[in-house]
């Protein structure tokens, strides 16, 4: 049973929504940089705020420590200044923990979105018959030859992305159609 233009119109609309979601969907999960980004800042403005909140109750501490040592000996201040340096080396040490945390997720991130980037390729190229890819080749070949216009490229890739569709529905409807006595089989492909 053979469609209607207008049936067939849909079916390549449908497919061009349906491709457009999908690149949409990876675009927004490979900007791992946007949200690398995005989680440094946020434990960068974590890391100001404790070094601010050490700092002020170091300040705090010295300035009471000062007070209250003044009568006392300078093995006391120098006790102090310790407290105050340990302090310091220790928010200096959480800020590089995190910093050295972040970079990781942010590598890990990447990696993760690359993988997936490069599985969904390879499902695409495995589920798209050699045909297709043959003339997608020898298209790109022509388009670096001559040069044309990106829209008609770019019709050209969904119309691809359509027939190869098309053609894995028709794959198992022709195999189903064959035991009946139905379907025309070309060079291996329905």
């Amino acid at each position: 049973m053979s469609q209607t233009p207008e049936e067939l119109r849909g079916q390549v609309n449908e497919a061009r929504e349906r491709l457009g979601a999908t690149v949409e969907e990876l675009a927004a999960k490979a900007d791992v940089k946007g949200r690398a980004q995005h989680k440094a800042a946020e434990v960068r403005e974590r890391i100001q705020a404790k070094a601010a909140e050490a700092g002020q109750h170091a300040r705090e501490t010295a300035s009471h420590a000062r007070h209250a040592m003044q009568d006392r000996t300078s093995h006391a201040r120098h006790a102090a200044q310790d407290r105050t340096s340990h302090a310091r080396n220790t928010v200096q040490d959480r800020a590089s923990h995190a910093a050295h945390e972040v970079q990781e997720r942010t590598s890990h991130a990447r990696h993760a979105a690359q993988g997936r980037t490069s599985r969904a390729g390879h499902a695409v190229h495995d589920r798209t018959p050699d045909h297709i890819w043959s003339a997608a080749t020898r298209a790109a070949r022509t388009g670096q030859q001559r040069p044309v216009p990106s829209a008609v490229v770019g019709g050209l890739v969904v119309l691809a992305a359509v027939a190869a569709t098309r053609g894995m529905r028709g794959r198992h409807a022709g195999h189903a159609g064959r035991h009946r006595g139905w379907g025309t089989h070309h060079g291996g492909r329905w």
